[in-house]
């Protein structure tokens, strides 16, 4: 996936602050070439003071998995109702996945048998056979 395609306005976007250990949450106010506009980073009723020139480590959660990525603070400006922090573009974004057991790939040769009535047979060569051998 390539990075510009991963964000979308009004989006959930987090930023972690390294004070508290903590994610503030924010949303993806703006998305276009130069930056990414977020709006001011809350938990639980407290804002995160972003600092101009600082880098922070950001992640956004979606259904498959966390992205995770660090951005400089490139500034602020004045959104329609509420200032906005305006963040570069990440060079590398690294997907974590969310589920608790991950999917390997893997592919092995299995061997099995074919229960018919009092019968078994066994079936080596991994295809199913039916009564006539076929």
């Amino acid at each position: 996936m390539q990075i510009k395609n991963l964000f979308r306005e009004n989006m959930l976007l987090e930023v972690y602050d390294n004070a508290s250990g903590v994610y503030f949450k924010s949303l993806l106010q703006g998305v276009d070439d130069d930056s990414l506009a977020i709006g001011i980073p809350m938990k639980d009723g407290k804002s995160l003071a972003l600092r101009k020139g600082s880098v922070y480590l950001c992640r956004v959660p979606l259904e498959d998995a966390l992205y995770y990525f660090r951005s400089e603070i490139d500034g602020e400006r004045k959104g329609d109702r509420v200032p906005l922090y305006l963040l570069s573009w990440p060079d590398h974004v690294e997907r974590r996945q969310r589920r608790e057991y991950y999917r390997l790939e893997c592919s092995f040769d299995v061997e099995y048998w074919v229960l018919t009535g009092n019968t078994i047979r066994a079936v080596p060569d991994n295809r199913v056979r039916d009564s006539a051998g076929r």
